[in-house]
Parts: C-alpha cells; structure tokens; sequence
C-alpha cells in the first residue's frame, strides 16, 4: 500500500486490505465537508477521494472528467478506486453525474434528507465507473 505525498487521500493497493480487530475506535482523517451550493458544480479531482459534500438545494454533482482525476491519482489503473459521501439535507434530490469517460452505474441519487455513499473505480488508466455504494 503506498500513498502519495501531494494528494494523502488516495491510497493505492495491489493487494486486498487487511481487516485488524480492535478495541479502540478507528479514527480516520478527514477534510472539512464541501457545501454544494446552485442547482450543479463540477467536483474538484484532487480533493474528491474522502471527501464528504452536503447540500440543501437540489443540486447536480458532475465528477471529473477520466482524464483529470486520472492525473490526480498518479499510477491509476484499473480496479484503483476512491470513495466519497454526499449529504443531503434538502427538500429536493441530489444526483450525481459522471463527467466526460465515466459511466454512472445504477441510481446515482441521493433523496431527500438521506445520504450517499459512492465509489469512483478506474475500469482502465483513462476511464471510470461510479456507483452508490449505499
């Protein structure tokens, strides 16, 4: 498992994870949640691995193009994945979208007063898939 300096919330693996029992609580870091604000925005591809966004708008989230959050994760290959949250605190939906070389698989929606959890996975070094994990 390797992580790279300049984007520390991507970690690339060649091997399955390896679950540690424990009894103390895990703790992870985390950044500050982004406030999705406007009916769409287009997320950032160096800050989208970890993150968590909220809104309370309708609102479309458009994912990076293949090409900028491959750039973003360095060594990206197929099967390397990131994963992100969307909170919705709305009265309205919150859909997220592939950008340009992704494909959204599945309901990419987030209902009202719920939460998203999705994974981005490189099918290969210039294209993705995304899907709700829950």
């Amino acid at each position: 498992m390797s992580s790279n300096s300049r984007y520390p919330n991507v970690v690339l693996t060649t091997q399955p994870k390896e679950y540690v029992p424990s009894s103390d609580a895990a703790l992870a870091l985390s950044s500050a949640p982004v406030a999705l604000s406007g009916a769409s925005s287009t997320a950032d591809a160096q800050t989208l691995a970890g993150a968590t966004f909220t809104s309370n708008v309708v609102h479309t989230l458009t994912l990076p193009t293949a090409a900028l959050l491959a750039a973003a994760v360095p060594g990206a290959f197929a099967g390397t994945s990131l994963e992100f949250h969307v909170i919705n605190t709305s009265g309205a939906s919150v859909t997220v979208a592939a950008g340009t070389g992704g494909t959204g698989l599945g309901t990419l929606v987030v209902a009202t007063l719920t939460s998203g959890h999705f994974r981005v996975r490189f099918t290969s070094a210039t294209a993705y898939d995304v899907q709700r994990l829950a």
